[in-house]
């Protein structure tokens, strides 16, 4: 028989333990819980959590033993949800969702591990950037599940309408409405979404650059690796050519291999007095593509994408103050 109990702790008191085996899910109903992780006799919080915020959702559809303890930093209720209440009314018979799920779960547990582990090695509190940058990967995996949910086709094109989609980002991600907005507008910015205003449909995001976001994913698994690209002369000169490339990337008739003869005019436009040819030659010779036979160049992507875009999102992170709902 499935139970739903709530109970009023005290500060100090613990929920769970890292490796506790997994009994449900828990509604923080008033006060604050902290997430935390004991290596080397160090204590590493993950995150705090308040009103209204779940526990035990990295978990949620492995049902693993606990990944991280959770204790009461203030005199606290709270509601828990055992296994068999969870399954019948949070569970999921769509396989795709499912998946879905998983895959944004999965992707939490991997930060917490990498934050786990800078913590130790940097001894110092997380920094204001990679808690942003949690943050960030939270709200494109929030992207990616809206996405495939359903886009918008209108006169050729497909839209994600942004109407309801802070709202979603406070109930979901627990993120302040103005930081999600933040947030999205360093995506924006950085050249990884398109935005407008559609006069029928809203402010919208216009076809939404899939591939780009999972790629961003891809690229800050290992936030230890990162680190903001200050281009050398060469490659600034270059900087308009290469944000024309990654815009290429995912537009029809051009994606990763180019014929010469069609970049070669769009390449006169950014550089008048330099002839198409010779830009192609020089990112060719800084490893940004590649010549090939019958007229054609081969990208880099990673290297275009992590130079242009990937690149503007770390250095608008260092700028951001992290503004989670309380």
């Amino acid at each position: 028989m499935s139970e739903v109990n709530i109970w009023d702790l005290k500060a100090g008191d613990t929920i769970f333990r890292e490796g506790d085996p997994w009994d449900g899910l828990y509604l923080l109903k008033a006060g604050h819980i902290e997430i935390f992780r004991e290596r080397d006799n160090q204590v590493i919080r993950l995150a705090v959590l308040g009103p209204g915020e779940i526990l035990g959702t990295v978990t949620l559809l492995s049902r693993e033993p606990r990944t991280a303890g959770a204790r009461a930093l203030t005199d606290i209720t709270i509601q828990h949800f055992d296994p068999q209440f969870v399954h019948q009314n949070f569970g999921t018979t769509n396989a795709g969702i499912s998946a879905i799920i998983k895959d944004i779960l999965g992707r939490l547990r991997h930060v917490n591990q990498q934050l786990t582990e800078l913590h130790l090695e940097h001894g110092t509190p997380t920094p204001n950037w990679l808690v942003c940058l949690r943050n960030i990967r939270q709200l494109i995996s929030l992207l990616l599940v809206l996405f495939r949910q359903g886009l918008v086709a209108h006169e050729g094109k497909n839209y994600f309408r942004l109407e309801g989609f802070y709202t979603d980002a406070e109930a979901i991600l627990r993120l302040q409405a103005d930081y999600a907005a933040q947030l999205l507008n360093l995506l924006i910015k950085a050249g990884v979404l398109a935005y407008a205003d559609m006069p029928a449909l809203g402010p919208v995001l216009v076809n939404p650059a899939i591939g780009r976001l999972e790629a961003f994913l891809e690229y800050s698994a290992h936030p230890e690796r990162l680190e903001i690209i200050k281009p050398e002369a060469g490659v600034v000169e270059l900087m308009p050519a290469l944000r024309l490339l990654a815009e290429l990337m995912s537009v029809p008739g051009f994606g990763d291999v180019i014929a010469i003869p069609k970049l070669v005019p769009l390449l006169q436009k950014l550089y008048p007095d330099v002839p198409g040819e010779e830009v192609i030659h020089q990112l060719a010779e800084l490893r940004f593509l590649d010549l090939m036979e019958s007229e054609k160049v081969r990208l880099f992507c990673p290297e275009i994408l992590r130079t242009t875009l990937f690149n503007g999102i770390l250095i608008g992170l260092h700028t951001l103050t992290p503004n989670r709902l309380t």
